[in-house]
């Protein structure tokens, strides 16, 4: 399945719309970047907890993403 792409002048690429669909990416659709042993790959950009990496009920507070779970155990640590 694999496609043959240049890099652009900018440094981009473009994922042909073949593969967008049947991986249900968008066009303006946020994607994760990820390096693993040499090769990049890349994602549907999923919300991550700021702290923990969870992406389990993420919500945002202050334009940062926290998720529920750290958020429960900050305000354990306010009334101590």
């Amino acid at each position: 399945m694999g496609k043959f792409k240049k890099i652009g002048k900018s440094g981009g690429i473009t994922i042909p719309a073949e593969l967008r669909r049947d991986l249900g990416i968008d066009s303006g659709s946020a994607v994760d970047l990820v390096v693993d042993r040499g090769n990049i790959i890349v994602k549907p950009y999923v919300p991550k907890c700021l702290f923990c990496e969870s992406d389990k009920e993420v919500v945002v507070y202050k334009n940062k993403r926290i998720c529920s779970k750290c958020i429960k155990e900050i305000g354990g640590l306010i009334h101590e």
